[in-house]
């Protein structure tokens, strides 16, 4: 190659991904002598580029000191290494996009202002605990995965909001929606009607009801002990 400092060489025919190959270059002085050097090994035919996963964790939680999070499906072709996960008070928008990960972490260093991020190795679930999260409040999790070539890829962050209290009472009335019977003729059905219970944060998921039998006041209440 004369005296050029680079060279392309094509039509290798090259094996993919199984085999790693080594360049050597060698300098020949006037006087006659050389010296050799040769390269890191490199591995080709691997597709560019990185796919991010899923994140998901409760949309509810009613603690507000721990959290978990899962995730799947993030993919490269050269294989995942590792993961990282944060928390924050605002959605991190740099995602679906392949990047440096030092690039992204300095993009990503001063965003999550719950949890920085946290290298969890090949893990897809974690736990966060000691958190000081505030009631009625938003956060977003985010999980960020990175390859054996240092590419990094965040994905679409996850939303959760903290409720930590419990729902509020609403009216129970027998016999109907419009009255509360104390006497109905039938033994064998009883229509229970309950409205207005109700959580302004995170709604009513389902109800239970019990019906226990009310006994005198030596004998106290006597319940079926099952909720329904």
């Amino acid at each position: 190659v004369g005296l050029a400092n680079n060279v392309t060489i094509t039509d290798l025919r090259l094996v993919s991904k199984t085999v790693k190959y080594y360049a050597t270059v060698r300098g020949h002085a006037e006087n006659g002598a050389y010296v050799d050097a040769m390269s890191s090994g490199i591995r080709v035919g691997f597709t560019p580029g990185m796919i991010a996963g899923e994140t998901e964790c409760p949309s509810f939680s009613n603690s507000s000191s721990t959290l978990s999070v899962s995730w799947s499906d993030f993919w490269s072709d050269l294989g995942i290494w590792s993961y990282h996960f944060g928390i924050s008070t605002r959605p991190f928008d740099v995602i679906n996009k392949t990047f440096d990960c030092d690039a992204l972490f300095s993009l990503a260093h001063e965003h999550f202002d719950v949890l920085p991020l946290t290298g969890v190795k090949r893990d897809t679930v974690a736990r966060a605990s000691g958190l000081s999260l505030t009631h009625n409040v938003t956060y977003y999790v985010s999980v960020i995965g990175g390859d054996v070539a240092d590419q990094c890829i965040a994905a679409q962050p996850a939303q959760l909001l903290v409720d930590l209290t419990p729902p509020r009472s609403g009216t129970i009335n027998i016999g109907g929606p419009s009255h509360n019977a104390q006497y109905i003729p039938d033994p064998d059905k009883l229509l229970v009607h309950f409205d207005n219970f109700h959580d302004p944060e995170s709604g009513i998921r389902s109800f239970q009801f019990q019906v226990y039998e009310g006994g005198d006041c030596i004998d106290g209440d006597h319940s079926d002990n099952s909720f329904h």
